[in-house]
């Protein structure tokens, strides 16, 4: 009999398969999750023209002639801006991420501008620069994340700058790890002189937390349908059941009849 190749093999364990449902949780709890439908920002950011440098925030036009002399009548800071508007010869002080006061549109870096006594002397200026424009990075109602998206460090840090405090995502699937054969012990146990340790399914049961999954261990079934049965029902409310061992066709590898599916509903194992 020919081998299976993987895509093959794959196709089949997947075919069937359907989306799990929608739940929401924290955006503290989203990581690894799979975003269940497309995400869109609920603000706009930046909100506002923001400053992209230190310096002094001028009308272009007063700027035009160097040097340029200004009237310094205010201060914008992140998190406070300046309510007034800078009008003709005027200048506000700013700093790194705040308001653009209304009615400038450059700003002077302050490494090219001198203060002294409440007037401000611009030597140096490219105009209509150093601004973010509001809506530089994204806007509101626009879709950030797409449905099927896995949310790792760079995703959730959207998420949150799009200020989605809850996201929709697909229900962890629950996998259940099922060891099998009398050679089998559990770790820590000790060996008999024809025993091996279960080492495989603390891997599966890593793999699959790792992956967004929520593993279930059901322990070791005995070369035994009735030890083989009893387990997998314990593993019923699993959505996907994962096997170890019983690979061969010998006299004392169980198996349920093929037409059997779900396992978990099975009336009886046999041994062929």
């Amino acid at each position: 009999m020919a081998l299976l190749s993987v895509a093959e093999a794959l196709a089949r364990v997947t075919h069937g398969l359907q989306p799990l449902e929608t739940e929401r949780v924290p955006l503290e709890s989203a990581s690894t999750r799979v975003l269940a439908e497309d995400l869109a920002a609920r603000v706009t950011q930046p909100p506002f023209d923001a400053s992209a440098m230190d310096g002094y925030a001028v009308r272009a036009t007063d700027v035009a002639v160097l040097p340029a002399t200004l009237r310094l009548i205010g201060v914008s800071v992140a998190g406070t801006g300046f309510d007034g508007e800078v009008g003709e010869g005027e200048t506000v002080r700013i700093f790194t991420g705040a308001p653009v006061p209304q009615g400038a549109d450059t700003i002077v870096i302050q490494e090219d501008a001198e203060q002294a006594h409440g007037v401000v002397t611009a030597r140096r200026v490219e105009l209509h620069a150093h601004i973010r424009p509001r809506g530089q990075d994204f806007k509101e109602g626009e879709i950030l994340l797409t449905g099927g998206t896995r949310l790792g460090p760079c995703e959730l840090m959207l998420a949150a700058a799009m200020n989605q405090a809850e996201l929709p995502v697909c229900r962890k699937p629950k996998v259940a790890i099922l060891a099998t054969g009398d050679e089998v012990v559990p770790v820590g146990s000790e060996l008999g002189k024809d025993q091996i340790v279960s080492s495989v399914p603390i891997g599966l049961a890593t793999l699959i937390e790792k992956v967004g999954g929520q593993a279930m261990q059901l322990g070791i079934a005995k070369d035994d349908p009735k030890s083989l049965v009893t387990l997998v029902r314990a593993g019923s409310a699993a959505d996907v059941l994962v096997t170890i061992g019983g690979a061969s066709v010998g006299e004392r590898d169980c198996h349920a009849p093929r037409e059997a599916a779900p396992l978990w509903e099975i009336g009886e194992s046999t041994c062929p």
